[in-house]
C-alpha cells in the first residue's frame, strides 16, 4: 500500500524480537505499520515488560484482517496510547472492502465482529446470507477459469447493520487463517488420508488467546504414530506445504454427520477448544 502511494517503505524480518522491533522504529523514524495481528505481539510484549507506550514517531497502526479479536485489541490499544489504529477487512479479490477504528470495535457489543463502513466505491450485500462485493478492485476471474459473475461471493456470512456497517458473523467456507496465510483444509487432508495407516483427517482451527492466533490440529483416525506422521508430512510421497503443518496432532475417532457420513468439525472444534 505504501509503495502504491509513493511513500518511503521499509520492510522488517519477521524474526525480529520485540525489542529489536522497538528499536527499527525508533531508528528509521516510522510512522506507520501495516501487518496482521500476530506481526505485533513480540511488539506488544516488549512494550508491556518494559512499561512503556510505542516510539512517539508512530502515528498509525492499520491491521489487514477479519475477525481481529478484542482480546488482541486491548492488549494493542494499551501500549498505543496517542496511536491511531484501523482495522482493515479486505481479501486477494477485493483488496479493500471496509475498514473500521480499533476503539470504536473494542465499545461493540452487539452480535458478530464489527467490520466497519465500506470504502467509496464498493457496493456491498448480503446473499443468502453471505457477504457479496461488487467495485471497480473486483478481480475477474481465478486462473484458468471463466469470469466471475458479480456481485462477488466472499463466502463469509454477515449483515449491514442499521448504520451500513457490514458485521462478521462466520465462514461459509472451510478455511484457517494462521498468520497471513489462507489454510484451505480440503486441499491438504485428501492427501493425509493417502499416507499409511490413516484412515480419516480432518484439520481444524481453534483461536488460541495466548498466541492471538488459530491454532491447528489436525486429527486423524490412524494406527501411526505422531513422529512417524510428522516426518511423513514433511518429507513423505504425500508431504504438505510447511505453511500448512499442524501445530498438533490428535489421534481420536473422528464423529461423522449428514447422510454423507462427513466428519463433523462444529463438534471436533467443540471438543479441541477445551483441550
Amino acid at each position: 500500500l505504501g509503495v502504491s502511494a509513493g511513500l518511503h517503505v521499509y520492510n522488517w524480518k519477521y524474526s525480529l524480537s520485540g525489542k529489536e522491533q522497538y528499536h527499527f522504529i525508533l531508528n528509521h523514524r516510522i510512522t506507520t505499520l501495516f501487518g496482521p495481528p500476530t506481526d505485533f505481539l513480540a511488539l506488544i510484549n516488549y512494550c508491556n515488560v518494559n512499561n512503556t507506550h510505542m516510539p512517539e514517531t508512530m502515528c498509525h497502526i492499520i491491521l489487514g484482517s477479519a475477525p481481529i479479536y478484542t482480546s488482541f485489541l486491548r492488549k494493542l490499544v494499551s501500549c498505543c496510547e496517542s496511536v491511531k489504529i484501523t482495522c482493515i477487512y479486505g481479501m486477494t479479490e477485493n483488496l479493500l472492502v471496509s475498514a473500521v477504528d480499533a476503539r470504536t470495535k473494542l465499545k461493540y457489543t452487539g452480535v458478530g465482529d464489527l467490520l466497519g463502513t465500506p470504502f467509496a466505491g464498493v457496493n456491498v450485500s448480503i446473499v443468502m446470507e453471505e457477504i457479496a462485493i461488487d467495485s471497480t478492485q473486483l478481480f475477474t476471474h481465478y486462473f484458468s477459469q471463466p469470469k466471475v459473475e458479480k456481485p462477488h461471493r466472499t463466502g463469509d456470512l454477515g449483515i449491514l447493520n442499521d448504520q451500513g456497517d457490514i458485521v462478521l458473523l462466520g465462514r461459509k467456507k472451510d478455511m484457517i487463517i494462521r498468520k497471513n496465510f489462507n489454510l484451505y483444509p480440503a486441499l491438504y487432508e485428501s492427501t493425509i488420508c493417502k499416507i499409511d495407516g490413516v484412515d480419516e483427517a480432518a484439520m481444524i482451527g481453534v483461536y488460541n488467546i495466548q498466541k492471538e492466533d488459530e491454532e491447528v490440529f489436525l486429527v486423524v483416525d490412524s494406527t501411526s504414530t505422531p513422529e512417524k506422521l510428522y516426518e511423513e508430512l514433511i518429507d513423505g510421497p504425500f508431504s504438505i506445504d510447511k505453511e500448512a503443518m499442524p501445530d498438533r496432532i490428535v489421534f481420536m475417532k473422528i464423529p461423522k454427520k449428514g447422510r454423507q457420513q462427513k466428519p463433523d468439525k462444529v463438534q471436533l472444534r467443540k471438543f479441541l477448544s477445551n483441550m
